[in-house]
């Protein structure tokens, strides 16, 4: 038993073990997969935490193409993998998971060029820009913080402090709340707490807006004064 245990363990952190991936929905493996490829163009971008991205890229590059699940790959493999197979079977199944991966039109070529580019220390910014782009489409991400994100992360060699700690701090609230086990998750909160990319108090972007009672009340209060307003002027006019 511990030996068929042995043999089940993934390299990924985020997915130790095959059956780690019936936890998450194809929406969650895409997005893993996206900010996990700006996380590793950020990595890249900064001198002291260059060779841990070229070496991330090298890992996740070393076994040629995504068309097989492999226990040797990162977390990044592991998503480019799922998304290039569209192996709805090894998340459960789920008729939504079906429905998103059919859809979904993994860019294999440009991504391997992208990693390459990363562990030969040769990615060039406009071509990496433009997959950025290209693999937010094809992912089909819908989630307008995520499309904010890629936006300030393809130009990151000219942003400003405030503009990085924005982008660090919404990427950081993202793997909290959905990859909290992720490979460069780890790496990219080392980054944030040696370079101050983090806003302390931003408001949680993954976190649901909730009303408070309080909240509805004077909603409910402001509807209430508004028909009383309407049912005056009504009177005036008649």
């Amino acid at each position: 038993m511990k030996l068929e245990l042995l043999q089940d363990l993934n390299e990924s952190t985020q997915y130790r073990t095959r059956q780690a991936f019936k936890k998450s929905s194809a929406r969650e493996i895409a997005d893993h997969a996206f900010m996990d490829t700006l996380a590793l163009w950020i990595l890249y971008n900064e001198y002291n935490y260059a060779p841990v991205a070229r070496r991330y890229a090298s890992r996740t590059s070393a076994l040629g193409g995504f068309n097989r699940y492999s226990q040797l790959g990162t977390d990044l493999y592991q998503t480019y993998s799922i998304l290039q197979r569209q192996d709805k079977d090894i998340l459960g199944g789920r008729p939504a998971d079906s429905t998103l991966l059919n859809r979904v039109k993994f860019p294999e070529t440009q991504a391997r060029k992208f990693l390459k580019g990363i562990a030969g220390n040769r990615a060039n910014e406009n071509e990496v820009r433009q997959f950025l782009q290209l693999l937010e489409r094809r992912l089909m991400i819908d989630n307008s913080n995520y499309k904010s994100v890629r936006r300030l992360v393809q130009q990151w060699p000219n942003l400003n402090d405030s503009q990085r700690s924005l982008v660090v701090t919404r990427m950081l609230q993202f793997y909290r709340a959905h990859a909290n086990r992720s490979e460069l998750y780890s790496i990219l909160g080392q980054l944030a707490k040696n370079k101050s990319y983090k806003i302390d108090d931003a408001e949680n972007a993954e976190a649901p807006k909730r009303r408070t009672m309080r909240n509805v009340a004077v909603a409910v209060g402001a509807a209430g004064a508004g028909v009383a307003a309407g049912r005056a002027i009504g009177k005036r006019l008649t």
